[in-house]
């Protein structure tokens, strides 16, 4: 009956990610004050600061890993009673929120592609790693195209960001529903108020990631 919403897991995951992210915002300190350029990041600090973005983006994940687990926890555990709709709005919108966020505050042409790649890549390992591979969750994939699509769009002002992280939010959800019937996971079958709520979700945390990106640019210029 141990479920990862708890009031102890969700302080522990709500404590690491805060830790992930005050790490990437010294970071983009560091680089202002050694003066580099915001267009052009360094090699070692554009991997740590997708390092750092992929952790975080794991930490928020996990909220909803319970819903991945379609083999290895049981159908009559809580966590398989619960609508996939709230699986689409917290992953989406915090995977909209990181990706929003790293665009604004990192000029790199692919750097939510970047993240969503090391995402994965972190994920798979530990999977790997760590479990029975009867017993592996269904990945996010569909979050490499959401990223991708991000990147491929404009970014040059506040109606085509809307544009890239609506879109973004919206090819998740598709692509994401269409790989889960691929492996027979029906609860993460679409209908209109999921692909509709999800995508509003998905489109508030890409906001929610543009605004605190500016305000931490503001101040790190500043600074």
């Amino acid at each position: 009956d141990v479920t990862v919403w708890s009031p102890p897991h969700i302080l522990l995951l709500f404590a690491g990610t805060c830790i992930s992210l005050g790490f990437i915002y010294f970071e983009r300190l560091y680089m202002h004050v050694e003066t580099h350029e915001r267009k052009a990041v360094p090699g070692m600090e554009f991997f740590i600061l997708v390092l750092m973005f992929a952790i975080a983006l794991i930490g928020l994940s996990i909220v909803v890993a319970e819903f991945e687990f379609t083999r290895a926890i049981p159908p009559s555990h809580e966590s398989q009673t619960r609508s996939g709709l709230l699986y689409y709005m917290l992953l989406g919108g915090s995977a909209l929120f990181i990706f929003a966020l790293a665009k604004t505050l990192v000029s790199a042409r692919w750097i939510a592609t970047c993240i969503a790649l090391l995402y994965l890549a972190l994920r798979f390992a530990g999977q790997y790693v760590l479990l029975d591979a009867r017993a592996w969750p269904i990945l996010p994939l569909a979050l490499l195209p959401a990223a991708v699509i991000s990147d491929m769009l404009p970014w040059k002002n506040w109606r085509a960001r809307w544009i890239a992280i609506l879109t973004g939010g919206v090819i998740f959800v598709y692509a994401h529903s269409a790989y889960a019937m691929y492996l027979n996971a029906e609860r993460f079958v679409l209908d209109t108020w999921t692909v509709i709520g999800s995508s509003t979700v998905a489109l508030l945390g890409g906001m929610i990631g543009m605004f605190v990106g500016s305000v931490v640019l503001g101040r790190v210029r500043r600074s």
